[in-house]
């Protein structure tokens, strides 16, 4: 568990266009938000 004010550890994940980005090549460049929504882009 990440702590407030802790640095969140590194991870990859594969976006909505398919492309690999990891948390950390963001750091110090942007501000980040992580939010999932399962299936909330999908038809039906």
């Amino acid at each position: 568990m990440v702590s407030l004010g802790q640095e969140a550890p590194d991870f990859k994940l594969r976006s909505s266009t398919g492309e690999s980005v990891t948390l950390s090549q963001f750091r110090g460049e942007k501000n980040v938000v992580i939010s999932w929504h399962v299936m909330s882009f999908t038809g039906g």
